[in-house]
């Protein structure tokens, strides 16, 4: 399941991820634990996201059952990086 939930999470954020555990919670609650999200180019190298916990509540009210209802996300630590021609969010820039 964790490539699964991987790959869904890298498509939706458009950035690489890489995650210690993926764990089922409870009734169609995801529980990811060490998440990092790396940067755009040139600082894909290095994540600029860690979260200690992301919790991801599926289904719901107009949502598949597949699909995210609520994210939530616990012990998050962001760097920002710029240069004069691109940051880490967005990569280069024209």
């Amino acid at each position: 399941m964790v490539p699964w939930f991987r790959a869904r999470l890298e498509r939706a954020i458009g950035r690489q991820v890489r995650m210690d555990s993926l764990a089922i919670g409870g009734w169609r609650v995801l529980v990811a634990r060490g998440v990092e999200i790396f940067g755009a180019p040139p600082f894909d190298a290095e994540p600029i996201v860690r979260a200690e916990r992301i919790v991801v509540r599926l289904g719901g009210p107009g949502h598949g059952f597949w699909e995210p209802a609520e994210v939530t996300a616990d012990g998050l630590d962001v760097e920002y990086l710029r240069t004069g021609t691109a940051d880490n969010l967005f990569g280069r820039h024209r």
